[in-house]
């Protein structure tokens, strides 16, 4: 049975929530959600959806899952989602911009594309690198 975080947590060092994976690249930094991973837990991919178009304008996405298919006792939101379920038993597991810790910088560009396929979600927002990164080698 799956075990779900037991204390949300504010922001981990890097600017990403507890729950996520950062990570830094071209000048992008990147906060990841990933299934089985810091205590997130993903309903089923066969019921899974993820719904990312009120990020722009809204600063909200969530993903969501057939309530009556999968318990949303057994799959629940990660510590800076809320949850609500709606009138045709789907569950969503919803994240609002400046709420339960989460964050995101102006600009941030939010990536469901994963979600179903490799159990993953993310938003990306320009940064300089991380403390100790190396500078990058000049080409020749």
């Amino acid at each position: 049975s799956p075990t779900p975080v037991a204390t949300p947590t504010p922001a981990a060092a890097g600017g990403c929530p507890a729950e996520c994976v950062g990570s830094w690249s071209n000048g992008m930094a990147t906060c990841t959600w990933k299934n089985n991973t810091n205590g997130v837990i993903l309903p089923p991919t066969d019921t899974l959806s993820p719904n990312c178009g009120y990020f722009v304008g809204y600063g909200s996405f969530s993903y969501l899952w057939d309530a009556a298919v999968s318990s949303p006792s057994s799959y629940p939101c990660p510590p800076t989602a809320v949850y609500a379920e709606g009138a045709n038993r789907e569950a969503f597991c919803i994240f609002y911009n400046g709420h339960n810790g989460l964050s995101i910088p102006a600009g941030a560009t939010v990536d469901c594309a994963d979600l179903v396929s490799s159990g993953s979600f993310s938003y990306s927002y320009a940064a300089p690198p991380p403390p100790g990164t190396p500078a990058p080698t000049p080409p020749p």
